[in-house]
């Protein structure tokens, strides 16, 4: 069971005037030269509204109205993201996006029933009728109080010293006019050039009836260059990018140039290429975008719900062979830098190395926190959320 509150929009002036007490807010700029990063007004609004709202007392009685109806377990998830896109084709920016989203969850776990509302509203008032929506779930007297807090200090695995968002676009456009120029020059055959950066800059808070609090900062990167080629009648693409959880110091004129040469030489390579014959081939799966497939192929299929479920393939293959002896698989949220490493999951489980194949045998699933509990496992760190408004699930 799932209680939704639809968002409520306001514009940017509207926003800043009531002191950042609505969240779910998107606002776009479609003129680059009005993104000039870092915006103090905003910022400060922001932090000073989250202090005061949601300091721990409140927190503390947010739980306890969560509970109030006799739920298992409550937990509440706060965020904001700032997300920024700047695009370059046919040698000029055509696209600069800035939006801002943020928001309370609350959840209430009574055995395998899930209550979940949420707010974009910071109102004290407003947070505890969210609160005491989400516990509609649950029914009979309060069995659980929330526990003291005590806050979790986990290791970072990102590598970030200068946040994205507090770069002026300006500098950024300098990338990609630099990778446009020198995609362009690779060779006359070259026709076509896009280059885009983009950052996503994530705050989240999360308490529970546990006694859990930790908070987190989260920033991706990514640069990518991409380039089209035209011979007679050949065409073909080429494509390089730079992704992770990086700061904008990992960013800079030469690894723009070297990305831009990588996608002209690769759309220049490619325009002989002919179409693969039909038939069965071995393969090799090389990194990066091999772990996509293995991702969709097999992933999917060792999520916890769809084990517990029994609706997986995989559902009662823990310990036996699934694979040739030849293959382990890893769901690594430690690797430093990576794009799906996280110093907490969205349920506050520290990040973790879990070998879900090793040598061909099955070895573990994909645990978020609910699923763990109903089986009796821990869980993996993989509780994801789309964002405020849903409820998180394995990912």
């Amino acid at each position: 069971m799932d209680i939704f509150e639809p968002h409520r929009l306001m514009n940017r002036r509207g926003f800043l005037k009531k002191g950042m007490q609505t969240g779910a807010l998107v606002v776009s700029y479609p003129v680059w030269k009005h993104l000039a990063g870092k915006d103090p007004d905003t910022h400060l609004a922001v932090e000073s509204a989250v202090q005061s709202a949601l300091d721990k007392d409140t927190l503390k009685k947010l739980l306890e109205a969560c509970l109030s109806r006799g739920g298992d377990f409550a937990e509440i998830y706060y965020e904001r993201t700032i997300e920024n896109s700047l695009s370059l084709d046919e040698d000029k920016i055509s696209d600069a996006t800035r939006g801002l989203d943020m928001g309370v969850g609350f959840r209430v776990l009574q055995g395998e029933k899930t209550g979940y509302a949420f707010s974009g509203d910071l109102d004290f008032a407003r947070l505890k009728e969210t609160a005491e929506t989400a516990a509609l779930i649950a029914s009979g007297a309060v069995k659980q109080k929330p526990l003291p807090f005590t806050p979790l200090s986990p290791p970072s695995y990102y590598l970030v010293k200068v946040s994205p968002d507090t770069i002026a676009a300006k500098a950024k456009v300098e990338l990609l006019v630099k990778a446009n120029a020198v995609a362009r020059a690779f060779d006359k055959r070259i026709t076509q050039v896009g280059v885009s950066f983009y950052d996503i800059n994530k705050k989240i808070l999360i308490a529970n009836s546990e006694g859990l609090y930790t908070e987190d900062s989260q920033t991706l990167s990514s640069l990518g260059a991409g380039c089209a080629a035209l011979e007679g009648e050949q065409r073909s693409r080429g494509y390089e990018s730079k992704s992770g959880s990086y700061g904008f110091e990992h960013f800079d004129i030469k690894l723009a140039e070297g990305l831009a040469r990588t996608a002209a030489e690769m759309a220049i390579r490619n325009l002989p290429a002919e179409d693969a014959p039909a038939g069965e081939f071995p393969v090799v799966i090389a990194k990066g975008y091999g772990g996509i497939f293995f991702h969709e192929a097999i992933g999917h299929s060792l999520e916890a719900d769809g084990i517990r479920k029994k609706t997986s393939c995989f559902w009662d293959k823990l310990g036996q062979p699934i694979a040739a002896p030849t293959v382990t698989l890893a769901d690594d949220g430690t690797y430093k830098g990576a794009w799906g490493s996280v110093n907490v999951d969205d349920e506050g489980c520290i990040g973790k190395n879990t070998i879900l194949i090793d040598k061909g045998v099955c070895a573990a699933f994909l645990e978020d926190k609910l699923n763990a509990k109903l089986m009796k496992m821990s869980p993996t760190g993989n509780g994801r959320r789309e964002s405020t408004s849903s409820r998180p699930t394995r990912a």
